[in-house]
């Protein structure tokens, strides 16, 4: 006989590592701002371009970029246009 799990139990036994994992977004997100608070990055230096971050994370340009949105949600970083 089938059993009828409630709708979070099934998705969390369907895809067990979903709720426990973070998206690479939130991830490389997380990287950059222990880099921040730890001093690697200091305050008003530049991040790497995105390609660059593309290349030293092996993602795609929308991975960095919603990570990029994330800090700058967080404030952590700004972004300026040609800079």
């Amino acid at each position: 006989a089938a059993r009828f799990l409630p709708f979070t139990d099934s998705l969390s036994a369907l895809h067990p590592k979903k709720g426990a994992t973070m998206l690479k977004y939130q991830s490389i997100a997380s990287d950059i701002q222990r880099s921040i608070e730890s001093g690697a990055l200091k305050p008003n230096a530049k991040l790497p371009t995105v390609v660059e971050l593309c290349e030293a994370y092996g993602v795609s340009k929308i991975t960095i970029k919603r990570a990029i949105e994330l800090l700058t949600e967080r404030g952590l970083i700004s972004s300026r246009r040609g800079s």
